[in-house]
């Protein structure tokens, strides 16, 4: 079982995948259930202090690599000579991870305040849409090569992302403002750009740059509390803008409110928010560490385009705890963003118009391997029989050899003299192409 899960001393890449679904899943469920709850009243709505949460969740990420670091340093070093011989550089200003820090405290408050806007499976299925933004990114600053069912992925990609945003338009709740829900999904094409910004630079650092993936999200959770430290102080005084449903005392952000909200112990909520609150920096720990090992080893489009597949099981759930309710045209949809995903990562491959050619070309590539492998091993048994018949003729002259020697050796010569009457043992050591023989002499 841990053969399977660590390969080469990396984790298998379907453990990763499972693990960035599992716990991405896992925390817009908790964060939606965060803004649900009321106490004393009072509905939770602080998305920057969410976004301050997750912050703090990186942060923990650079003690899990300091803990790696100090019980495992031949392991963390060698991974660092790895890289140092691909070409990396080993020093990395760490004042250039202040660039990710606020793109990702920009897009996360940003849609913090989307997911308030709109029913949660809606805000889940637009968020696909960011593999469209990260693949034309990826193209254009990383250089990534694209194939044609990448391309044919991508489209059916964006085509499901429109049928989402219509259909939660169309049918939207009656008690639910149109204009809001418009503006929301605004906001999450905005957020989309500016995260698929951030995947792509970060990796851009994990290309030039040795560092390890949860040492990069620690040293982006440290500026990101600064910078949401810094950004609350203003925050706090901004009044609540018209385009914004609701906010905390009439303002962007009420940091006294937040903390009044968690440890008041009145209404149904209670002690659940506190609890949701404290458990959802560990989730957003290991979702974002994970995010960050995917980047590194597989691609941002690679990470992009597997937070795609979760909207599925996020719609199932919403809709069995009764904060949704089914949409065919949001089934519509999902069904085709799964669609262009499956064809994208080559798990459902169509036999035609060349839709199948990079798994031809690696089926190829594979056979061709497979056949000199064969034989070279062919060749290796021919040598290794070789080898073994000169082997054995060795032996056999080396052995006939030594009996004639001991042979002759039982016969002294006729014309022989005795020449000492010490009767004492001489031994006479013959070396025949470095094969030794004793030859016992009685005198």
């Amino acid at each position: 079982m841990s053969h399977w899960i660590i390969q080469n001393g990396r984790v298998n890449s379907y453990v990763l995948f499972s693990a960035l679904l599992s716990t991405g899943i896992l925390s817009g469920i908790v964060m939606k259930f965060q803004q649900r709850c009321i106490v004393d009243g009072i509905r939770f709505n602080h998305p920057f202090m969410q976004t301050l949460l997750m912050f703090i969740g990186e942060m923990f990420c650079y003690f899990c690599v300091s803990i790696y670091r100090c019980f495992w340093k031949s392991r963390f070093n060698k991974d660092r000579e790895k890289e140092q011989e691909q070409g990396k550089k080993l020093k990395l200003n760490k004042f250039l991870l202040v660039i990710p820090s606020l793109l990702d405290f920009v897009g996360s408050s940003v849609t913090l305040v989307a997911m308030s806007m709109m029913p949660f499976s809606v805000y889940y299925m637009m968020r696909g849409g960011g593999v469209i933004i990260t693949a034309i990114l990826s193209v254009l600053c990383l250089k990534t090569e694209l194939e044609r069912q990448n391309y044919v992925g991508l489209l059916l990609n964006f085509i499901g992302f429109l049928i989402v945003g219509i259909s939660a338009v169309l049918y939207s709740p009656t008690d639910q403002d149109t204009t809001y829900l418009i503006f929301g999904i605004m906001l999450i094409i905005v957020s989309l750009f500016i995260a698929s910004t951030q995947f792509v630079f970060d990796e851009y650092i994990f290309m030039k740059y040795s560092i390890n993936p949860f040492e990069e999200i620690g040293w982006e959770g440290i500026w990101g509390v600064l910078i949401n430290g810094f950004a609350l102080i203003a925050f706090v005084q901004i009044p609540c803008p018209s385009f914004i449903s609701d906010c905390p005392d009439g303002k962007l952000e009420s940091v006294t409110l937040f903390f009044e909200s968690i440890s008041t112990m009145k209404g149904d909520d209670q002690p659940a928010l506190i609890y949701l609150v404290i458990f959802s920096i560990f989730v957003l720990m290991l979702m974002n560490g994970i995010s960050a090992c995917i980047i590194k080893y597989h691609g941002a489009l690679n990470k992009t385009m597997v937070s795609a597949v979760s909207p599925f099981v996020v719609w199932i759930i919403t809709i069995w705890l009764k904060w949704d309710v089914f949409n065919f045209g949001q089934f519509t949809g999902y069904s085709v963003i799964t669609l262009g995903t499956l064809l994208y990562t080559e798990v459902l491959v169509l036999p035609f118009w060349g839709l199948n050619k990079k798994l031809i070309m690696k089926k190829q590539i594979q056979s061709k391997n497979l056949k000199v492998k064969v034989k070279n091993d062919n060749k290796q048994k021919i040598n290794n029989k070789e080898e073994n018949k000169q082997t054995q003729q060795i032996d056999k002259s080396l052995k006939v050899d030594a009996t004639q020697i001991i042979q002759s050796s039982q016969t002294p010569p006729q014309n022989a003299l005795p020449t000492s009457n010490n009767h004492k043992n001489e031994q006479c050591v013959i070396n025949i192409e470095n094969a030794p023989y004793q030859i016992s002499k009685i005198q």
